[in-house]
């Protein structure tokens, strides 16, 4: 009997140190961790992939440039302005950014207050060309 009893304490102490583990230690990080993921969940962080509207850059800079009326079956309407035609550095600032922003036709740029949508087509030929159309209403 003496050893029954002996198991069964040791079974009591166990249990209580397994219990004073999860409870000191385990509990309160599942805790913080359940917080936390509530706390994305409620406030993602912005997708990298999303493109920032930036409102420093002032369309009348675009509007500098000299571009000329186009038409096309597709897209009706649009205007191109051409790298010789233009003023390099203004071009080229242009041109840059619209490469940085990845701005094609499918996914044009024009931030919040844009009257024009403006994109670029990187293919051999075309890349020398800033390619504008007039933004339709509610668009």
């Amino acid at each position: 009997m003496n050893a029954e009893s002996d198991r069964e304490q040791l079974r009591q102490t166990v249990r209580e140190m397994v219990w004073e583990v999860l409870d000191g230690e385990i509990f309160p990080l599942l805790k913080d961790f359940a917080a936390t993921r509530l706390e994305v969940e409620r406030n993602p962080p912005p997708s990298p992939e999303k493109k920032e509207p930036t409102a420093t850059i002032p369309e009348s800079m675009f509007a500098t440039l000299r571009f000329e009326d186009q038409k096309g079956e597709k897209l009706g309407e649009f205007q191109v302005a051409y790298r010789g035609k233009n003023d390099g550095k203004t071009w080229d600032t242009c041109f840059n950014l619209l490469k940085d922003r990845k701005a094609t036709i499918q996914e044009s740029f024009h931030p919040p207050g844009y009257l024009n949508k403006y994109w670029l087509y990187l293919e051999p030929g075309y890349d020398n060309r800033i390619f504008r159309k007039h933004l339709e209403a509610g668009k």
